[in-house]
This record gives C-alpha cells, sequence and structure tokens, in this order.
C-alpha cells in the first residue's frame, strides 16, 4: 500500500522508507535528522549573523543569502518534525501531513533557487547595463518574497492529496491522478535542474566576462585565451556550490526510481534513507558554502561575536593553521 501511494518515482517519501525499517533503526535515523537539524542550526545562524551585518545587508548577494539562511533553517525543521511524525503519534494527522509535507518541499526548492539568484547578480555586476538595477536591494527582497510565492504556488497541490494512511499506520501519503503524478515528477526536476544550469553558466560567464576584460587591452586570441586558463584556475572553487547541490541530489532521485515498488534488501531500505537525508546537504553547509570560503564574508563574520565562541575559534584556528584562510574576496 505504501508503495501504491507514495513510492512515484521522484515524489518518494521519508515516512514510505522508515516504515520499511525496524522501530530502532526508525529511532536512529530520526536521532540522525535531529543531528542534522542541530548543525543546520549552527551554521544557518553563523550565515544568518554574517549577512545580517550591515555591509553585507546593504548588497542584493547579502538579501539572498540572508534569505537562504533563514529558509534553509526552515527546511531542516520541517525535515525534523517529519521524521518524528513516525514515531510520534500526536504529529500525524491529515492537517499536519499537508502542512509539514508541503513546507518542507517549497523551502527546500525556493533555497536552490535563491542560490541562482546570487551567481545571476555576481554575473550582471560585471555588465554595467544592468549592474545598478541589480545592486538594488529592495529589488533582492522583492525577487526573494516572490520566488517563495512562485514556489508555493508550484507545489498548492501537495495541500489536497496528503491525507494520514488511512490503514492506521503513521505515516502521511500522497494519493496523485496520473496527471498530478506527471506534473509532480515534471516540478521536481525542472526544480533542480535549471538552478542547477543557472549556477553553472553564470559562474562560466562570470569567469570568462573576467579573462576578457583582463585581455581586452591586448586584443589577443593567445591572450585571452591564458587568461582564461588562469581564470578557471582561481575561480575554479565557485562551482562547489552548484556541484554540492547536485550530487547531494542524484542518489535519492537515482535509487527512488530504481528501487520504486519492488521488495528490498535490509541494505537497499538503509541505503534510501541515507540519500534522501544527503540530499538536504545544501540546507546544512551554508556557511561552509558561502562564508568560509570568502575573505570579506569571512571578515565580517569575525568581527561578530559569535565567532569568539569556543566551535568557531576552534574552526578559524583549523583554518590559520593549515593554511586554509581565503584570500579571494566574493562580494
Amino acid at each position: 500500500r505504501l508503495c501504491q501511494f507514495t513510492d512515484d518515482g521522484l515524489s518518494f517519501t521519508l515516512h514510505s522508507a522508515l516504515l520499511r525499517v525496524d522501530y530502532a533503526y526508525q529511532i536512529i535515523y530520526c536521532s540522525v535528522v535531529f543531528l542534522i537539524f542541530i548543525f543546520g542550526a549552527i551554521t544557518n545562524c553563523a550565515t544568518f549573523i554574517t549577512f545580517n551585518r550591515s555591509n553585507l545587508r546593504s548588497t542584493s548577494v547579502g538579501i539572498y543569502l540572508l534569505f537562504y539562511a533563514m529558509i534553509s533553517q526552515l527546511t531542516l525543521l520541517s525535515l525534523l518534525l517529519k521524521s518524528l511524525q513516525v514515531l510520534l503519534d500526536f504529529l500525524i494527522d491529515d492537517t499536519l501531513c499537508k502542512i509539514i509535507s508541503y513546507l518542507l518541499s517549497i523551502t527546500l526548492r525556493c533555497s536552490l533557487w535563491l542560490i541562482s539568484w546570487v551567481a545571476i547578480v555576481r554575473v550582471v555586476y560585471i555588465r554595467v547595463l544592468f549592474s545598478t538595477l541589480f545592486k538594488n536591494v529592495y529589488l533582492a527582497v522583492k525577487i526573494s518574497f516572490m520566488t517563495l510565492i512562485i514556489v508555493a504556488s508550484m507545489d498548492i497541490h501537495e495541500l489536497f492529496f496528503y491525507v494520514k494512511d488511512p490503514s492506521g499506520q503513521s505515516a502521511c501519503i500522497a494519493h496523485y491522478p496520473s496527471i498530478v503524478s506527471m506534473y509532480e515528477r515534471v516540478t521536481v526536476i525542472l526544480h533542480h535542474t535549471i538552478p542547477f544550469c543557472i549556477q553553472i553558466l553564470s559562474i562560466t560567464g562570470l569567469i570568462i566576462l573576467a579573462a576578457r576584460s583582463r585581455s581586452r587591452a591586448t586584443n589577443n586570441s593567445e591572450t585571452f585565451s591564458r587568461y582564461l586558463q588562469r581564470q578557471f584556475q582561481i575561480q575554479k572553487e565557485m562551482y562547489i556550490v552548484p556541484l554540492v547541490v547536485i550530487i547531494s541530489g542524484l542518489p535519492q532521485s537515482i535509487f527512488s526510481f530504481s528501487f520504486s515498488c519492488i521488495e528490498l534488501s535490509s541494505w537497499q531500505k538503509h541505503l534510501l534513507i541515507l540519500a534522501y537525508l544527503f540530499a538536504y546537504a545544501p540546507q546544512s553547509l551554508g556557511f561552509i558554502l558561502f562564508v568560509l570560503p570568502s575573505s570579506s564574508y569571512l571578515k565580517e563574520f569575525q568581527a561578530t561575536s559569535l565567532s569568539k565562541t569556543f566551535i568557531f575559534r576552534f574552526i578559524l584556528t583549523e583554518l590559520k593553521k593549515n593554511h586554509l584562510v581565503p584570500t579571494t574576496t566574493v562580494t
């Protein structure tokens, strides 16, 4: 029954996986989700405090990453509540099934789009014609809210089709009609692939424009090629974010399709759950992905009281000890 209602390719749910393992493993995995939530709370809090500083809050990139930190932590909270629904009966009813599943979907997908806007803004900064417009902080706030509204509108169907499992199991199930099921698959693919493509193209465009601006004086194709190679070497770390996003989501997509509606062995059940949880890595790594690689952002963080706490003092000390303090400035 759970297979019939929930294992619909990319519509695979956490509940359908947890209910396939023993109760002891359910507790273990819920504990893992709780640890992910705590780790994410620490990193997202650090990210929020960094980009909430006046110097960064006055930039459009700072606004997008400020929203990203808040949305990411809301994603992890929704994930924690969804996992606890399997263990705690009072969290399971039709209303909570709809709300928690809906919040998990829209916050996860909204966070992916916010990262894309960061990549686009960094490119248009170089183009004088549009740079002033995209530096507008109020426009960044409007785009962030519009992104959330549009994603929420695209996923509104979840509020109608998610219900408590009528068979009595502690699970929320989604019984989609065939056309809605197809729509769900298409939107999930779009929400992951389009932001990834935007980020890759934007970063590549940024590197090409930077190389062209440096070689323009010589007007020599060989010089441009040399500058281009140098820029790729210097800026290659910028590809880490889109690669983390796509790599974290691939295992879940591959395994949920491969294992859909078949009798799973013990290791396949656990692999499926781990792949599902791994998909939320970008939402728990904001500080590592955006603050630590940038000398300017890290300098802003070091000016906060949070950086003086034991855990962050240890991290910063280790970075200096291993000569990993960033030298590049990302805006």
